[in-house]
């Protein structure tokens, strides 16, 4: 039984039979089509209207039947008259009047009505039959290729969403241009500028290629040309994104999003779609700007004519095609008529003709190969052949002979031959160095062109149109693709060992650590038989494995890892080279996660320096280098400094062109972090809240990286007190990272922030069970000498320490003190936890002083050791706490060393001043301590008093601390004999302690001890308020 034929082939057969009869066969045909199927006869009378028209409603069809059969008739366009208008406004943008339509969907001028600026955009609105399930999730993953796209000529991608109807939309840059080709011919552009201007947009094109992106429908009304002259590239992806895949009766070519007139054979034929078909619709391009037409006449109405026609196609030379254009009759013999058509005035056919002949025609055809591995490797290699052309050198689609490169160095330099002749013999005997580093540049640059083709050939199994009915996984895509390079590279051991690394590192992207491990192991073992084993090459296979151990949190072999590789890039590649920089950067994201800030600072700083010039501020993995420089600078006590380098960072992203609003985004969590470290919570709220509107229009809610701005947010919600909306923030958070994976790396970090929200409730037995339930997954994923497990212990102890639940908290923080010690002895320098401070806290709280003191000098030690490398913050706390735990000793020895401990912090110097800031207090409390237990009354009262003036200057002065300090300075007073001021001193301490930290609390017992010995007892009923 026959197959029925889809819609789209049965108006295609009607419209081919219809189209070339005058009215009023058209109109007898469409009667007779009507009685049948009055519904098929309004759809065809529409694509013969088409047909009629000058040009199509978005597309500039000329009128071509080639046009509307595959812009509109293959690819199913037809408008819907009862299509349902644009909603008045599409999250950020204002929906103004429609600027086209098609079958796709309409195309709507829009302006941003939020933020703070003005901004125009054309929202490209998706039509609502073809906003399927399966469209919207397509929409998304789309969406987030686009966002990666970065040129100066390709149109940006500035936002997107769904409508509250349902029908995805694209908002993207608008540009006021108009066609390349018309642009060419009304300005009357020369030969060379137009060569130019088609350099710059392969350059563009390659630039998407690079990220993986193909665009696969070039074509004119795609590269629009400002009045300034520069190109802009449109629709990247979208034609991708909205093919019909609902109907099972349709072959996979006969909804394919092209335009036959500047399609590759390929794109009709059904076969895999890679950069080469990029590259065909360039040859097309350059065809049509250089002879003024297309380079065949594809008039089919179906795909399986337009297949026949590609199959007997043969394409003219472009010098031959102008020699005889069809436009030169009675034109003269000059043909300067058909000259002026052109755009070329001045410029005869016979001139261009002769231009054209040689390299240019080589050029074109070259792009022009029916089969894709014959074409330009890469956009960019044409880019480079349409420039040499440019500068009169040999272009590698010729045949390097020595005398084709002998007559361009005579065409380039004619006077110097014509003046000494010798200088032929001295070019015969200097050509043969020359040819080998030509050579040698050469052999590189296909490398590289072969290994950005096969990527481009493995993202194009992403098309669904070439998979056995089904999409896609990342995970398929990058298991086919190492299959690949084992089944086709066996005699390329180097292109293969770099194609294994690109796949780890996609492994490791989607955190598959087995799987990108694997990918590094295969890759430096090619590395190493091919190139050596110090070679660059097997140096960036052990960074690659160096990050992968990293990120499993096996931070000391990682880091191992990575010295090596950026020891040997350095010598291999140069310090200065992008291999070495990114080594650089991963090796100061590693550090930064051992907490050794100083040696991540040092090599982020390198890092961003390096990947800023070569990549431009604005790249993804420049901005993150700086991410990891201010996370370096925030833990290291330098959030101010980490501060201005965000503001500078800031000013060169909005100076640069075209940034990735996710790299934007990205700048915008760091920022919150560090105002977050300067306990700025209001600029964190904003600057998180700025970052969650980025990342969610772009990659939509389920995506680790707005999980991270969520839990931004969340910190500076509960800096601002807003425990309520960091716990929704959280959960949010949480949600999102078990969508993605329910073991998320990421998670651990969300929950312990849950967990503080909990306790900050005074819910601390949920807050150590959220606790405990990470310290699980830390031990199953890291093993139990692992540093995510040191840390998780160090966490759990300290709370538990808070809640009084003594014997467990000393438990955990031993346990985390011999992690951290067994690491630091590896490690050489090892930044030191918390751990011990809190387990100096929890002996003396036990009575046992003296223990306390012991573990605090240890930890003082351990710092000290490590010299400029240590903190300062971190040194003076350590000194601070030594110092009052040798208070509660109490004896003159131990009083004598508190005071030299305190007098020691802040650079050796502690002095009074009105400029002292809330930082500078403990020590001068703790020293107002010492004088008290030493008896020095007078000194207890001046420090003491100093102490609670900078608590009021920084807003604390109702803080528990301040209540301590209100509790010294009444101790001091009455010892001095000061009833009155003691009274009043004392009183004001019980109250706020009271209210603070409850009536049982040491502190507040103390306080009514000393009113009871003054003979007032403290008032139990306390002031509303």
């Amino acid at each position: 039984m026959t197959e029925p034929e889809s819609p789209a082939l049965l108006r295609a057969r009607h419209f081919a039979a219809l189209c070339d009869l005058d009215a009023a066969g058209r109109a007898a045909g469409l009667a007779e089509i009507a009685a049948r199927d009055p519904a098929l006869a309004f759809e065809v009378e529409k694509l013969l209207a088409l047909d009629a028209a000058d040009s199509g409603p978005i597309e500039l069809l000329r009128g071509e039947v080639a046009e509307v059969a595959g812009r509109r008739l293959l690819a199913d366009e037809l408008v819907a008259e009862d299509e349902p208008p644009a909603p008045e406004r599409l999250g950020a943008w204002k929906v103004g009047e429609r600027l086209g339509r098609g079958g796709m969907g309409e195309v709507w001028a829009a302006e941003r009505i939020d933020g703070g600026f003005t901004q125009r955009a054309a929202v490209k609105l998706v039509r609502s039959g073809l906003a399927s399930g399966e469209i919207l999730a397509r929409f998304r993953r789309e969406r987030q290729v686009l966002a990666q796209l970065s040129h100066a000529a390709i149109a940006r991608l500035l936002d997107g969403g769904v409508a509250p109807d349902g029908r995805p939309w694209f908002a993207m840059e608008r540009v006021d241009g108009v066609p390349i080709t018309e642009y060419a011919r009304a300005r009357g552009l020369p030969l060379a500028e137009r060569l130019r201007l088609l350099a710059e947009v392969a350059r563009a094109v390659d630039a998407a290629h690079r990220s993986l992106v193909v665009h696969r429908d070039l074509k004119p009304s795609n590269i629009l040309v400002t009045a300034a002259g520069e190109p802009k590239l449109l629709d990247f992806g979208l034609a991708k994104l909205l093919e019909r895949e609902d109907d099972p009766r349709l072959t996979r070519t006969d909804v394919r999003a092209l335009t036959p007139a500047y399609a590759a054979p390929e794109q009709v034929l059904g076969e895999p779609v890679t950069i080469a078909t990029d590259v065909y619709a360039l040859g097309v391009l350059l065809y049509e700007l250089v002879t003024g037409e297309l380079p065949h006449a594809r008039r089919a109405a179906t795909t399986e004519g337009l297949a026949d026609e590609i199959s007997r196609e043969t394409i003219e030379r472009p010098s031959t095609r102008v020699r005889r254009a069809s436009g030169e009759r009675g034109a003269g013999e000059a043909g300067v008529g058909w000259m002026g058509m052109m755009g070329m005035p001045g410029m005869t056919r016979a001139r261009l003709a002769h231009r054209l002949k040689g390299d240019l025609d080589t050029i074109a055809l070259t792009a022009l190969q029916r089969e894709p591995a014959r074409r330009y490797p890469t956009a960019a290699a044409f880019a480079d052949d349409l420039e040499r052309f440019l500068a009169g050198r040999p272009v590698s689609a010729r045949p390097d002979t020595l005398g084709y490169r002998t007559k361009k160095f005579v065409s380039r330099h004619r006077i110097a031959v014509s003046a000494a002749a010798l200088v032929l013999a001295s070019l015969a005997a200097g050509l043969g160095a020359v040819l080998w580093q030509a050579q040698a540049t050469r052999l590189e640059a296909a490398r590289t062109a072969r290994v950005r083709d096969f990527l481009a050939s493995i993202f194009g199994s992403l098309d669904p149109d070439l998979g056995p009915g089904r999409e896609a996984s990342a995970a398929t895509l990058l298991a086919d693709g190492a299959a690949r390079v084992e089944a086709e590279l066996g005699d390329e051991p180097q292109i293969a060992a770099e194609l294994y690394t690109a796949l780890g590192r996609a492994w490791l992207a989607l955190e598959r650590h087995d799987e990108a491990e694997s990918m590094a192991r295969a890759s430096l073992d090619l590395a190493i038989a091919s190139a050596g084993a110090d070679s660059a090459l097997a140096a960036s296979s052990r960074a690659l494995a160096g990050e992968i151990a990293t990120a499993r949190g096996e931070l000391l072999a990682g880091e191992s890892e990575l010295r090596a590789a950026l020891a040997s890039l350095d010598r291999a590649a140069g310090a200065d080279s992008l291999d070495a920089a990114r080594a650089a950067a991963a090796l100061g994201r590693n550090l930064n996660a051992q907490e050794r800030h100083t040696e991540a600072l040092a090599l982020s700083e390198r890092a961003y320096a390096a990947l800023a010039e070569r990549l431009g501020h604005g790249d993804r993995e420049a901005v993150r280098a700086l991410l990891a420089e201010c996370q370096a600078l925030r833990f290291s006590d330098r959030s101010a400094e980490a501060a201005r380098r965000i503001a500078s960072a800031r000013t060169a992203l909005a100076a640069t062109p075209h940034v990735n609003p996710v790299t934007r985004a990205l700048l915008e969590v760091e920022s919150a972090q560090v105002e977050l470290h300067l306990r700025h919570p209001a600029e964190a709220l904003a600057a998180a809240e700025t970052a969650l509107a980025s990342l969610g229009a772009i990659l939509g809610p389920a995506s680790a990286a707005r999980s991270d701005a969520l839990q931004a947010r969340a910190l500076a919600r509960m800096q601002a007190g807003d425990f309520d909306g960091a716990r929704a923030d959280l959960d949010a958070a949480v949600a999102v990272l078990r969508a993605i994976d329910p073991d998320h790396p990421r998670l651990a970090s969300v929950l312990i922030d849950l967990a503080l929200v909990y306790e900050h409730r005074g819910r601390i037995d949920e807050g150590i069970a959220l606790r405990r339930e990470v310290l699980a997954t830390a031990l199953r994923r890291f093993g139990a000498d692992s540093a995510e497990v040191r840390n998780q212990r160090a966490f759990l102890g300290a709370v538990l320490r808070v809640a009084e639940r003594y014997p467990e908290a000393e438990v955990e923080l031993r346990a985390a003190i011999r992690l951290e010690q067994s690491s630091a002895e590896v490690a050489g320098e090892h930044a030191v936890s918390g751990s011990m401070l809190d387990l100096a806290t929890l002996l003396t709280k036990t009575g046992r002083a003296a223990e306390a003191v012991v573990i605090l000098e240890q930890r003082l030690q351990r710092m000290l050791s490590r010299g400029p490398a240590a903190a300062t913050y971190e040194v003076d706390l350590t000194r601070l706490q030594l110092a009052r735990t040798l208070i509660e000793v109490g004896d003159a020895a131990s009083l004598a060393e508190a005071r030299r401990q305190a007098e020691l912090t802040g650079d050796g110097a502690v002095s009074a001043g009105e400029g002292r800031s809330r930082h500078d207090v403990l020590p001068v409390f703790v020293l107002a301590q010492v004088d008290l237990a030493e008896g020095r009354l007078a000194d207890a009262r001046r420090r003491a008093e100093e102490a609670l003036a900078i608590w009021k200057r920084s807003g604390r002065e109702a803080s528990t601390a301040a209540g301590e300090g209100r509790l010294l300075l009444g101790e001091a007073l009455a010892g001095l004999g000061e009833t009155a001021a003691a009274r009043e001193s004392l009183q004001a301490a019980f109250e706020l302690l009271f209210r603070r930290v409850g009536g049982d609390d040491p502190r507040t017992v103390r306080a009514r001890e000393l009113l009871e010995r003054l003979d007032l007892p403290a008032r139990r009923e306390l002031p509303a308020g």
